[in-house]
């Protein structure tokens, strides 16, 4: 398929966007992308309509046994052009996710054609001229066969929809505590996938820690409880001595397409990565020793984000946040974006 396959219906009842940008994953736009997968057709129907409800039978494979996956990227508006970050990794990875949960793969160029077909069918109503407006994106899948039995599903539906957005976290500091009582992932795992149900165990641990007062948890092995793996949902990076050390990939870290763009970046502005297992209590020690200077996370929603407070074992640490190295990654990624500096990597797909 691609994109001339794609059927296109009118939304005679567009909604305004709102005066200012609304919070993230509040408000939807006025079109989505759907397909439709069996065994017999594989991927069929290819359509833009309008976004609404739809129908699934009560008893999909999806509600009862999980077969949901879903990917996060985002579209910005610079000089005049739209620009999308490394959608093949995003969807070469839903690929994976696909893999490990039994469903089936999409093919990723159509995937991108799609994307921006559907982007381009919004005609930039949903961009705001103000600093870090972006639209972000949401494919998703799920098993939708209608059954109690516990087996994959042999038909699914895909759907990508679009979501105006300014920042992921609210103004304030970004206070983290590790957690203990509760764990994300084990390896050989779902973790390193996105699934819903990754998520959706983490909610727990993430709302006992807002009603703390804290932004999110950092998360530690389900082992030994003692080695770092993310910072809520996001990849975590700490600067030691103007190095940066980042939780080694182990089945049960999200492969993070921001990490994986910090790691091969970060040297062109003159900063050692090194992945390695980090132990939580060892990094204590380094910040006491004044050698641990700053800690951010990194994803598609919040991008490169600064993190100002970590407690562990009700040890705080706080962290200086002004001309660091997360905003100079950060600026740079920008600059790729924008053009303003050359992309080494191939990022960048404008359109």
């Amino acid at each position: 398929m691609n994109r001339n396959d794609i059927k296109f219906v009118e939304n005679k009842n567009k909604k305004e966007k709102p005066l200012a940008p609304p919070p993230f994953g509040s408000t939807f736009t006025n079109y989505m992308f759907h397909m439709k997968y069996n065994e017999e057709d594989g991927w069929h129907n290819p359509v833009i309509k309008p976004f609404d409800n739809f129908e699934v039978n009560p008893a999909a494979l999806c509600f009862h046994y999980g077969q949901t996956i879903f990917e996060g990227l985002k579209v910005i508006k610079k000089n005049g052009k739209r620009v999308l970050f490394r959608p093949d990794a995003n969807y070469n990875r839903m690929n994976d996710s696909a893999k490990r949960m039994c469903m089936p793969q999409i093919d990723v160029d159509f995937a991108i054609e799609a994307t921006q077909l559907l982007i381009e069918k919004e005609n930039d109503e949903w961009f705001y001229d103000v600093e870090n407006s972006s639209v972000y994106i949401r494919p998703f899948m799920f098993a939708s066969y209608p059954s109690l039995n516990v087996i994959d599903s042999p038909s699914y539906e895909f759907f990508i929809i679009l979501s105006p957005m300014n920042t992921y976290f609210s103004a304030g500091k970004v206070k983290l505590r590790t957690e203990t009582n509760y764990m994300r992932a084990a390896s050989k795992g779902t973790g390193e996938i996105k699934n819903g149900g990754n998520y959706g165990g983490s909610f727990r641990a993430a709302s006992d820690a807002k009603d703390e007062g804290y932004s999110q948890v950092l998360w530690l092995d389900s082992k030994e409880q003692k080695y770092v793996e993310e910072a809520g949902m996001m990849n975590v990076f700490f600067v030691v001595e103007n190095k940066l050390y980042t939780p080694k990939l182990n089945g049960s870290i999200l492969k993070g397409i921001t990490r994986d763009s910090v790691i091969k970046v970060a040297p062109e502005l003159g900063y050692e990565v090194v992945e390695d297992s980090l132990d939580i209590n060892e990094l204590v020690n380094l910040y006491k020793q004044g050698k641990l200077t700053e800690i951010f996370s990194s994803g598609t929603a919040a991008s490169v984000q600064s993190l100002d407070t970590l407690v562990h074992n009700n040890f705080e640490m706080n962290f200086e946040n002004e001309n660091n190295i997360a905003k100079s990654i950060y600026n740079h990624l920008e600059s790729i974006k924008d053009g303003s500096k050359p992309d080494h990597h191939n990022f960048i797909r404008r359109f």
